[in-house]
């Protein structure tokens, strides 16, 4: 039986990472400006508390670029860093209301809520792997992982609400 093939993804280059960390560190502190409202009423709408906000480290842009249209249509989002190793590795941005647009090959796209930053590397990762503790991350101990529970769910805003709420309980 052959074995999968495991190709590494591409080296992020350090300028990507700098040009990400300045971006997220101004959305973060839109959020908290009084541009950041739209957001801030959006995040309260999906029952998601201030204190989550910043444990993610979530931020606002007004002008994230639309997939598919070269930078040419924007809509406001919130912006999602994905950390992983303490490195911010990718960013994605969740649109406040779905979007429609024409991609470059003249297709009408609809209900579009959630697009990736170019260059960013989040495939075979989970977000919010920065709030597992340390000693389970790094730990070789046989049996480390059964003194946790991990919930895997689909989508950053489901995964900050379960955070949320059982953090405490050792779910991560």
């Amino acid at each position: 039986r052959r074995q999968p093939e495991h190709r590494r993804p591409p080296v992020q280059p350090d300028d990507w990472r700098q040009r990400a960390e300045r971006m997220v560190a101004d959305a973060q502190r839109r959020l908290w400006a009084p541009e950041g409202e739209p957001a801030r009423a959006y995040l309260a709408s999906r029952a998601l508390e201030p204190a989550t906000w910043q444990a993610f480290g979530l931020g606002f842009r007004q002008d994230a670029s639309l997939p598919g249209t070269r930078g040419k249509q924007r809509a406001p989002a919130v912006v999602l860093p994905w950390m992983a190793a303490g490195r911010l590795v990718a960013v994605r941005y969740r649109f406040l209301e779905p979007q429609t647009y024409t991609d470059k090959d003249g297709k009408e796209r609809r209900d579009q809520r959630l697009v990736s930053e170019w260059g960013g590397q989040n495939a075979g990762r989970l977000f919010g792997g920065q709030h597992l503790p340390e000693w389970l991350r790094m730990s070789d101990v046989p049996g480390a992982e059964m003194l946790r529970a991990l919930l895997i769910v689909e989508g950053e805003i489901n995964a900050m609400s379960a955070w949320q709420v059982a953090a405490e309980s050792n779910m991560d």
